[in-house]
């Protein structure tokens, strides 16, 4: 039992060990595994399921760094993007892995430097997105937005379903291509303007006319694409200024108003004196080019104010930063422009062949342009920006990166083989210089002997072989096998002259491309020269950037290491030797530059104020310049031409220069004055009278001033300018102001003098009164009954009249209706045969007769009413009164009122009389005193308007009568 116990323990402790060994053994065999497969690996396994269990060392510089510009805000539609993903990894469409393939609803702009905050536009990681095919390379867009927040940029609207054509009738040149994705996405790369594309998935169309899918598509999808790009001639963009749509111009130039009001000065400034919604684009996009240089190492921007601290307070960004600043400064000036997300057109890898990776994330502008569309611009620095690729893909092991060129656009070109001027040239190289340094392609060989030479800050690479195979990335592709054949002929025949060309006009402190060519081939290893000044050594390309110096002449020499330095003498005979020659013009060896800087000052121009300054010549910045105000050094400008200066305190014209080398300009500022004045309300200024202060400068009111009353602050100054209060209690107030610098003051004298004045006059008053009610015998009692009196009768008038009145205006309402219901009684009747239309016709002309009676007799009454109330507020020589009697008008009104007949006007005044009498129980004697009257109105010479006593007496007995009981027995009660 023992043993059998023993044993059981023993078989079972075994077990346990040879579990152990087996679960030790896995674990070594799963670390091995591993790591002998991660180097392997390497990159590409961002994209993989792997990536989420096998660490892979990242170079610090292709990680990716700020939490910017990452696209959010999936289009959460039944069937759209956002919809459950798949299982893959690679269908999950997790944006942090899928970059600009997945360009969501919103976009914010810059990030933080914090650890774990991705964003594909400062990514430097060389994982491949897509490879297109395409017969020329082209910027691939993802999505475009159109409200700008302040941060960032989100889309209005919602997709709508795929329905090719997109446009009925489009414009431009006809360009296919294809694209096989290595990453899922939920955003199809595609060329601007799609028309038509092919692929399985269900497929939507956004408001910006971008292609996003219902679902995210996985790896490996393969779609095919039609677009039309517009057109890009400078001639035509020049002249497309015609009537922008209302609903383009309300959607595309939307601003928060803090941006537009911080951004439109300077944005107006860029753009003075341009012609046409093309020059404007390109002052601003040249502008951005030249005072920005190109960085991923950037703080984050307040949330709110992107576009606003990176023009006047940064000195460097990357692509969001420059697409950003361009679209909202061209919104500034009423242009309509937008910003828009995908990627650069990426790596040449074979014939028609563009592989675009994570590191090739890029953001732009498009501009609107009448009659053409939406055409592209592209700020952010090409050669920076390509240089900086360049290093990326060598530190992650690519040996022979060449970035491809674009497909032109309307922007400069970085470098070019061709001579052209800003908007000329229709390609950008992927040169890879930046500002005298010059990173040049490692070439291939059969056999290599390296040797490297250092100077200054240019690293040039010359490598001896047997059999050379020279790869160039200038936009004319010049085949490798020509090269050689061409440089074979030249040594045979002698040195061939060299060709020097730049990509623009130059101007004092603008970044210039120089190319340099023989038989039009890249020379490469070329020493370049301004003014004597070494620039640095062209790249296999031919081509070397460099600043233009502030002189008032550019002389641009090339040495080659074909000939010693003691050989170099004469200008342009020694092949040798170059000088630069101005575009399509070989007969002049040197550019006169414009030295004439325009100086803008933005901000107030009042005393003691600060503010920005710019000094631009061309749309370029005049760096590290001299500012001088009236002759005194005040400051230096930046990187981007701008300084922050004071003005003086005291009114009149500063002069303001900015002066380096032979640069300069001016720039004269009228400080205006300072005013102040104070106005009394009152006809004579007393103490606790009102008193109105205004501040003006130039004769406009200033606003916010504060305003002290002997030496105490009574308030500020509202948006005219001005400031009421009460004058203090003192012999003399003094009211003050200091605003800008400036001080003033003024004051209001004689305030207790002008209080005897008062008090004197009243006193005179007094006395006079007293005077003359000693002479007349007038007391201050009959002179209080008299008043009293004079406004009982007023008020007494004001009721008559509007009784008499209203009882007018019901009588006339009454037989009015009375009237109408005859006419339409008479109307029928007519209708029906009843009565001939004669009849009708004279009825309706003694309906107007009567109508016009009864608008006299109104008008008579209101007459005889103000007529009245003079007449009652008379008084006798003898000191009685006027009889207060009723004109006739009055009377005859009262009586028709009293009558129970409908058409009074259709009777004489005898039958009214008569009927009053009978029917209505008139006493007779008034009824017929009316009647003598109104005969004797209407048939004598009597005044409608003449007041008799016997009609008054008539109309008092007819109102009796008509009263009812009770107010009768009151009144009789009263008079006893």
């Amino acid at each position: 039992m023992a043993d059998s116990e023993g044993t059981a323990l023993t078989e079972s402790s075994g077990s346990r060990q040879w579990g152990r060994t087996v679960l030790v053994v896995l674990i070594a065999v799963a670390v091995v595994f591993a790591t002998g497969l991660t180097p392997a690996l390497g990159s590409l396994t961002g994209g993989t399921p792997a990536s989420q269990f096998v660490p892979v060392p990242e170079n610090p510089q292709s990680q990716a760094q700020a939490g910017g510009g990452q696209g959010s805000g999936a289009y959460n539609l039944s069937g759209q993007p956002g919809s459950t993903p798949e299982s893959s990894s690679q269908q999950s469409g997790d944006p942090a892995k899928m970059g600009a393939l997945s360009a969501g609803k919103q976009a914010s702009v810059g990030g933080s430097l914090a650890a774990g905050n991705d964003t594909y536009f400062r990514s430097l990681n060389d994982e491949v997105h897509f490879v297109a095919t395409s017969e020329k390379p082209r910027y691939w867009r993802t999505n475009a937005y159109d409200q700008y927040t302040g941060g960032g940029w989100e889309q209005s609207g919602s997709p709508e379903p795929y329905s090719p054509p997109i446009q009925e009738s489009p414009r431009g040149d006809r360009i296919s291509y294809a694209i096989e994705l290595q990453q899922a996405a939920t955003s199809l790369p595609t060329v601007w303007t799609p028309q038509y594309v092919e692929s399985g998935a269900e497929l939507f169309v956004t408001p910006t006319t971008s292609i996003v899918t219902g679902n995210a598509v996985p790896a490996g999808t393969r779609y095919q694409g039609v677009s039309y790009r517009p057109p890009r001639d400078p001639d035509i963009l020049k002249t497309a200024d015609g009537s922008t749509p209302s609903q383009i111009e309300r959607q595309y130039t939307q601003l928060p108003n803090e941006s537009r009001a911080a951004l439109q000065p300077l944005a107006s400034n860029l753009t003075a004196n341009t012609t046409s919604r093309y020059e404007a684009a390109k002052r601003i996009e040249t502008w951005l080019e030249s005072s920005k240089s190109y960085s991923l190492s950037v703080s984050a921007p307040p949330s709110d104010g992107v576009a606003r601290q990176f023009v006047y307070e940064m000195d460097e960004g990357y692509c969001e930063y420059f697409a950003t600043s361009m679209t909202t400064m061209l919104r500034s000036e009423g242009i309509p422009a937008r910003y828009v997300v995908g990627y650069a057109p990426g790596e040449r890898t074979g014939q028609d062949e563009y592989t675009v990776r994570a590191m090739h994330a890029h953001a732009w502008v498009e501009v609107y342009f009448d009659g053409v569309g939406w055409v592209r611009f592209d700020p952010t620095p090409a050669s920076e920006r390509q240089s900086q690729e360049a290093q990326a893909a060598m530190n992650q092991g690519s040996s022979s990166y060449q970035a491809a060129s674009t497909d032109g656009s309307p922007t400069n070109s970085s470098s070019s083989s061709e001579t052209s001027k800003p908007g000329e040239n229709d390609s950008q190289s992927g040169e890879q210089t930046t500002s005298g340094s010059t990173t040049t392609t490692a070439p291939t060989a059969t056999t290599t002997t390296t040797t490297t030479e250092t100077t200054g800050t240019t690293s040039t690479t010359a490598t001896t072989t047997t059999t050379t195979t020279t790869t160039t990335t200038s936009s004319d592709e010049t085949e490798q096998s020509e090269s050689s054949q061409n440089e074979t002929k030249t040594e045979s025949e002698g040195p061939a002259p060299l060709n020097v060309s730049l990509n623009r006009e130059p101007v004092p402190g603008a970044r210039v491309v120089v190319t340099v060519t023989r038989n039009n081939s890249a020379v490469a290893d070329a020493s370049v020269l301004f003014n004597g000044e070494p620039v640095g050594r062209t790249g296999e390309n031919g081509t070397v950037e460099g600043i233009v110096p502030y002189t008032e002449q550019l002389d641009i020499s090339v040495r080659t290491l074909e000939n010693p330095p003691e050989l170099i003498g004469g200008m342009g005979t020694n092949p040798g030797f170059a000088s630069v020659q101005p575009a399509r013009n070989n007969s002049s060896e040197s550019y006169s530059l414009d030295t004439d800087a325009t100086v803008a000052v933005l901000g107030r121009t009042v005393t003691a104020n600060e503010v920005r300054l710019l000094a631009t010549i061309d749309g370029v910045p005049v760096r590290n310049a001299t500012v001088t105000m009236d002759g005194e050094a005040v400051a230096r400008t930046n990187a981007s031409g701008a300084t922050r200066v004071t003005l003086p305190s005291e009114p009149g014209e500063a002069m303001i220069r900015v002066q380096r080398g032979a640069v300069n300009g001016t720039h004269t500022v009228d400080l205006p004055r300072l005013n102040i004045s104070a106005n009394s309300t009152a006809p004579l200024a007393l103490p606790f009278t009102e008193v109105t202060i205004r501040a003006d400068m130039n004769g406009s009111g200033v606003t916010g001033v504060p305003i002290r009353v002997n030496g105490e602050k009574v308030g500020t100054t509202g948006p005219d300018g001005t400031l009421t209060t009460r004058l203090p209690l003192a012999a003399t107030a003094v009211f003050e102001l200091q605003q800008f610098g400036q001080q003033r003051s003024t004051r209001i004298t004689g305030l207790y003098k002008n209080t005897g004045l008062v008090g004197g006059a009243l006193a005179l008053v007094g006395i006079l009164v007293l005077y003359g009610r000693r002479r007349t015998g007038v007391t201050g009692k009959s002179l209080l009954e008299t008043i009293v009196s004079a406004a009982v009768r007023t008020l007494r008038w004001l009721v008559d009249t509007i009784l008499v009145v209203a009882v007018g205006l019901a009588g006339w309402v009454s037989r009015s209706l009375v009237r109408l219901k005859d006419a339409l009684l008479a109307l029928v009747a007519t209708l029906q045969g009843k009565l001939s239309p004669r009849v009708l016709a004279a009825r309706f002309v003694a309906w107007l007769r009567g109508v016009r009676r009864q608008i006299v007799t109104a008008t008579e009454s209101v007459k005889s009413s103000f007529q009245n109330v003079q007449h009652s507020l008379q008084t006798d020589s003898d000191g009685t009164r006027q009889s207060d009697y009723r004109t006739f008008r009055d009377a005859w009104a009262t009586f028709l009122a009293y009558l129970s007949v409908r058409t009074p006007d259709r009777y004489t005044p005898g039958e009214l009389a008569e009927y009053a009498v009978r029917e209505d129980g008139l006493p007779a004697d008034a009824v017929e005193t009316l009647r003598d009257e109104f005969r004797a109105v209407e048939y004598g010479r009597r005044e409608p308007s003449a007041r008799l006593e016997r009609v008054e007496a008539a109309s008092q007995a007819i109102e009796a009568a008509k009263r009812p009981d009770d107010e009768v027995d009151a009144d009789e009660g009263g008079e006893d």
